[in-house]
């Protein structure tokens, strides 16, 4: 019994002793899970106090929501949990607008994500302007009046009517020239300026694109100045498009590409606006003021070649086909028209020459047969036997005629004038001037 006694009475003073080591261990186990938890917070603390910016991007931190300085590539460190970064590249963007040309959706609305191209309904030429040079004479018909490499202040804008008939013509004959519509897209070129010898440069334009370039409708910053130069681009191909012809808008596209660049710069605030010209509409009101600089380089703009479409392709070539085929209808008739000229001309002269020909003839024949009667006047003088001789043979002569006439056996036998010369005689019509007589028909007797 004492026995029982004595070993609860040692259980009584152990329990508060195991009790205590059982305390100590289980602060050690939560100490030790304390401090495993600290540590790690601290290795994480170091690694995210650390960030890698990759080549061709800069970042920009934010503390407490408010830009506080430049990030550069290579491993930069920031204040965990109270600052944030963007990463923004330096590198150039080329962008086409409106959009991507496998984005392009020319049915009216577009389908979701796709948009609808820019259309430019071209004037026709006799209500079109003309960028010609300030130097042009229009009463020169030889003087060319454009010239696409000029900038625009060498330039006038005037009227078809004020070019000289020559360049009107020309312009008449090509159906590109007519009322048209087009569809246009612009590249545009951009990037953040950057100085690798003055960071300042980079922070300033880091600065001006955050602060100027917000975020709106769930757009990042590049997507926004896509969705703003989009905006302008759009207004500015219409005012100096429209006006053209397609033709003249072809040829002088270097000049609007020009134009559009330089509005772009003055978009973003690279260039700024010339004070004693007409503010350009550019969709924003703080365009051009250096103090509200978007902190962008523009690198190029430029207009794509225009796209009249296949249905107006067809049409021109069918309008070129028919002034192919006026043209050879002229030419044709022009040439037959100098074929019967020349063939008149020709039978002309020819009955000249046969006149000529005949007359001379006439001349020739009858100065022979003068000078046959002259020679023979001058023998039957010299030889008084000369013309009994030639009355003889004037006789044989219508004897062989008489015998081989197959009419003879009509005449009398016993006729006076049996030896009548026939129409197919071989006797000279006229025997007088061979030296015979001519014996007067008669009628024969049967």
């Amino acid at each position: 019994m004492y026995d029982i006694i004595i070993v609860d009475a040692h259980r009584n003073l152990l329990l508060p002793l195991r009790a205590a080591l059982l305390g100590k261990e289980s602060q050690m186990i939560t100490l030790f899970v304390l401090g495993s938890m600290l540590v790690l917070a601290l290795v994480f603390l170091a690694i995210a106090s650390y960030i890698m910016v990759d080549t061709g991007q800069v970042g920009a931190t934010f503390l407490f929501g408010r830009f506080s300085r430049v990030l550069f590539p290579g491993l930069n460190w920031l204040i965990p949990l109270f600052e944030r970064v963007e990463f923004h590249s330096v590198q150039t963007h080329q962008i086409e607008l409106p959009t991507d040309a496998e984005n392009i959706d020319r049915n009216d609305p577009p389908a979701p994500g796709k948009k609808s191209p820019y259309r430019i309904l071209h004037k026709g030429l006799k209500e079109a302007t003309f960028y010609v040079r300030k130097d042009y004479d229009n009463t020169d018909p030889n003087a060319n009046p454009f010239d696409n490499s000029l900038p625009l202040k060498k330039l006038d804008k005037v009227l078809f009517r004020q070019l000289h008939p020559n360049v009107q013509e020309a312009l008449e004959i090509d159906s590109i020239n007519a009322p048209l519509t087009s569809e246009a897209s612009v590249v545009f070129e951009w990037h953040l300026k950057s100085d690798e010898k003055d960071l300042k440069v980079v922070r300033k334009s880091l600065e001006n694109f955050i602060t100027n370039v917000s975020s709106e409708d769930g757009r990042d910053r590049e997507e926004e100045v896509r969705k703003r130069a989009d905006d302008m681009v759009s207004r500015v191909l219409q005012e100096i498009l429209t006006p053209v012809t397609l033709g003249h808008a072809t040829y002088m596209s270097s000049l609007f590409s020009k134009i559009i660049k330089e509005r772009l710069e003055i978009l973003v605030g690279e260039k700024p606006a010339d004070p004693d010209a007409p503010k350009p509409d550019t969709g924003d009101k703080n365009a051009g003021d250096p103090d509200r600089s978007w902190g962008l380089h523009v690198g190029d703009a430029y207009l794509k070649p225009l796209n009249p479409g296949k249905r107006i392709n067809e049409a021109r070539a069918d309008a070129g086909a028919a002034v192919s085929n006026k043209q050879k209808t002229i030419l044709d008739a022009e040439a037959k028209k100098q074929e019967e000229i020349l063939l008149g001309e020709a039978a002309k002269q020819r009955k000249v020459l046969d006149s000529e020909a005949k007359k001379l003839s006439l001349i020739n024949e009858g100065e022979g047969e003068a000078g046959r009667m002259k020679a023979k006047a001058q023998v039957f003088a010299e030889v008084p036997e000369a013309q009994l001789i030639a009355q003889f043979d004037l006789e044989e002569l219508r004897a062989e005629s008489y015998r081989d006439n197959d009419t003879v056996q009509t005449y009398a036998p016993g006729h006076p004038n049996a030896m009548l010369p026939l129409s197919n005689s071989k006797v000279d019509a006229n025997p007088a001037e061979k030296g015979g007589t001519r014996m007067a028909p008669t009628t024969p007797t049967p």
